[in-house]
């Protein structure tokens, strides 16, 4: 298991394999439904607005997941073959691992207390927040912080 684990560890991705609050394998998954629109009542206009959502993986998924990332080699003949679902159904609810965790999908960025602007790309791995942001609007967002405004918008909400 720590094989599997060291090895998908090292995926680079925005939101790299990852695990919920118990361990078991997710991913971050959109959706699309017809009839469903962000920015317009047009239908003309937009497309129907992506839903993120975060799934855990059965096991097809998982063995999937791992077979992306690691060729299973039979010893007898050095054919390529699918990891056997007994250690995939293992490896899918392992808690000895060091997979970060995926536990939020934001699609906003995030103002935290001290007025700093939380939109990375990809996932937080610190707080377990995937950041999916559309980037017409990440193309707005301020490039740096600034005490003043922060202090003025609150003092305004209060």
């Amino acid at each position: 298991m720590r094989i599997y684990d060291e090895i998908l560890h090292a995926v680079t991705d925005a939101i790299p394999p990852s695990r919920h609050a118990d361990d078991e394998l997710n991913c971050a998954r959109c959706t699309v439904f017809p009839g469903t629109h962000a920015f317009s009542s047009d239908d003309k206009d937009e497309p129907p607005a992506p839903q993120w959502h975060i799934r855990k993986l059965n096991e097809h998924e998982a063995a999937d997941l791992l077979e992306k990332h690691i060729d299973f080699i039979d010893p007898q003949d050095g054919r390529s073959v699918q990891c056997p679902i007994r250690f995939v159904n293992h490896y899918r609810g392992w808690n000895g691992g060091t997979l970060p965790k995926l536990v939020a999908i934001s699609t906003l960025p995030l103002v935290l207390g001290n007025g700093e602007i939380l939109a990375p790309r990809g996932l937080d791995q610190l707080r377990g927040i995937a950041f999916i942001i559309d980037e017409k609007l990440r193309e707005h967002l301020p490039r740096v912080r600034n005490d003043t405004k922060v202090a003025e918008a609150t003092l305004a909400a209060g």
